[in-house]
């Protein structure tokens, strides 16, 4: 099986398969005018991803980890 990358609107690539942790509450900070959410990575690496795309993220995560 290949890896498995979620690319967001804004053109980040996230690794599915490298995620510890999707934190589904609203960061205070603002990036680009967009409330932001935080991905932990399996390494403790931080990213943040807009607000808009934690459904569609969550529901690909889900997937992958469940093998579906």
């Amino acid at each position: 099986m290949g890896r498995a990358i979620y690319e967001t609107q804004d053109k980040q690539l996230i690794p599915l398969d490298d995620i510890q942790h999707i934190n589904a509450r609203y960061n205070e900070a603002m990036k680009d005018s967009h409330q932001t959410l935080t991905i932990i990575y399996k390494d403790g690496m931080k990213v943040t991803i807009p607000a808009t795309e934690y459904d569609n993220l969550h529901k690909c995560w889900d997937a992958r980890r469940n093998g579906r």
